[in-house]
């Protein structure tokens, strides 16, 4: 869960504002006070922007720091408190540092801190309002799964305990569902609602009673706030929606590292697997040995596997590099599209990536049949057998 919610906050930001031409300056000013004011020794500002991570440090002059900057549009960043007059024992029991989030946009942020640093009061920023009302609602249901977590550990495996952690997942996402329809106007309500959909896709896509789902996360989208539906966000979320009613695989095509076009019409008739992965991704490579066995099974029945790299770096030809040492180094032959990360070209955008790796298995009749994340290889498996291991019985009779 902490990957999904890693990945889907680095697109959960800019649906509540269009694209503009001119930099937005901010201004960040804090003031430190309490027993804090004596054991913090610097403050850190970090951000991500156009393939780039961005960093700033200042010194604390009698309890206040200030930082000063622009951003293209608002965007998420972490201020990050260095402990450098705390005991060793102090410093084990905090940890060296603490870190508060914010969302930088044009206009002065001012932050109070009078306890711990990740409490600090924030003003002056809407949106790291609304973000810290979306965390303050679905705060009580987390913690609670990980207190069932911890508990369900030390329990014996089972049904009892299957149930028990379901029903600690599923308050989350009933919890999320909640917060769309009470505060339908947050810019947060999107990132609920692709947390939703995630799920949707991830779990019931494909298994009885989908389309009553379906409906439900249609419903709620139709109670988003009208603002936030006119959004590119907004809008982009709605197309994604509807397309995944027909489970009909999209029409697409991307640049092939090997040069030249791949054009997903080429593999019509075909039962094919889309793997949404990058170079940066640990859990993504860890997946490649069974990947290419599972290549190396089903290639011979026609099976093919399309890659897709997702890089973030600023020039295309260090992501395209990073790229082709991690297939050389995994040693992965499937073709592979580099994905332009911008704009319609966008294959994350195509289907509604928040997580990686995604995995896409797409059927003869050019239906999706399965998504996966993370290493749901005996999901994946199990659909391929029922798909082609009929056809490799079949061989395997004639070549008796």
């Amino acid at each position: 869960m902490k990957k999904l919610i890693f990945s889907l906050l680095l697109s959960a930001i800019a649906s509540f504002s269009a694209a503009q031409e001119k930099k937005l300056a901010f201004t960040v000013s804090g003031h430190i006070s309490g027993e804090l004011a004596d054991s913090i020794s610097k403050i850190f500002l970090y951000y991500y922007e156009d393939g780039e991570n961005h960093a700033d440090s200042t010194d604390i002059v009698k309890g206040n720091f200030a930082f000063k900057g622009e951003v293209q549009e608002p965007l998420q960043a972490t201020l990050v408190a260095r402990f450098g007059q705390l005991t060793s024992a102090e410093n084990r029991l905090r940890g060296i540092s603490e870190s508060r989030r914010i969302y930088l946009g044009e206009g002065k942020i001012e932050v109070s801190i009078t306890g711990r640093f990740r409490d600090a009061v924030v003003t002056g920023s809407p949106m790291t309002a609304d973000a810290d009302l979306y965390d303050a609602y679905l705060k009580p249901f987390i913690d609670n799964n990980e207190k069932v977590y911890q508990q369900t550990r030390k329990e014996p495996p089972g049904k009892e305990r299957s149930a028990k952690k379901r029903a600690a997942l599923q308050a989350i996402v009933t919890a999320k569902k909640d917060f769309i329809r009470k505060y339908p106007n947050n810019p947060f309500a999107i990132q609920a609602m692709k947390d939703a959909l995630q799920d949707y896709q991830n779990d019931k896509l494909f298994k009885p009673g989908a389309d009553s789902v379906y409906a439900e996360l249609v419903s709620l989208n139709d109670q988003l706030g009208p603002k936030l539906k006119e959004t590119p966000d907004g809008k982009d979320f709605d197309k994604r929606l509807k397309e995944l009613g027909t489970r009909k695989l999209p029409h697409f095509s991307g640049p092939s590292l090997a040069g030249g076009t791949i054009d997903i019409n080429s593999y019509k008739g075909r039962v094919f697997l889309i793997d949404f992965w990058g170079s940066w991704c640990v859990w993504c490579r860890n997946g490649h040995p069974h990947l290419k066995e599972v290549y190396e099974k089903f290639k011979p029945l026609g099976f093919e596997i399309i890659g897709v790299g997702v890089e973030f770096d600023k020039d295309r030809k260090v992501g395209e590099q990073k790229l082709r040492d991690a297939i050389a180094k995994d040693g992965i032959t499937w073709p592979q599209i580099f994905n332009v990360n911008d704009g319609d070209a966008d294959l994350r955008k195509i289907f509604s990536i928040y997580a990686y790796p995604t995995k896409i298995l797409v059927d003869q009749s050019g239906n999706i049949v399965l998504r996966v994340t993370d290493d749901e290889e005996r999901k994946l498996d199990a659909k391929l057998e029922e798909l082609l291991g009929k056809v490799q019985a079949k061989a395997g009779g004639r070549s008796q």
